[in-house]
C-alpha cells in the first residue's frame, strides 16, 4: 500500500560523489535489484583477435 511505501521509500537522487557512493553500496545490498551483480567480461575481441566493429 501508500502508507508502507511512505515507510521505506528513499529518493534516488544524489548531490555529491560520497552521497553516490553510499547510495551506490546500498543498492548493492538489495537483491534483485541488478546493482548486486558485479562481474568481469572480458573483452571479445581479444578471443576473436577482431578489432574492428561492423562491416
Amino acid at each position: 500500500s501508500l502508507e508502507e511505501r511512505a515507510k521505506n521509500a528513499k529518493p534516488a537522487q544524489t548531490h555529491t560523489p560520497d552521497e553516490w557512493k553510499k547510495a551506490f553500496e546500498e543498492r548493492k545490498k538489495i537483491y534483485g535489484s541488478g546493482y548486486s551483480i558485479i562481474e568481469e567480461i572480458e573483452d571479445p575481441s581479444k578471443k576473436t583477435g577482431i578489432k574492428k566493429v561492423g562491416k
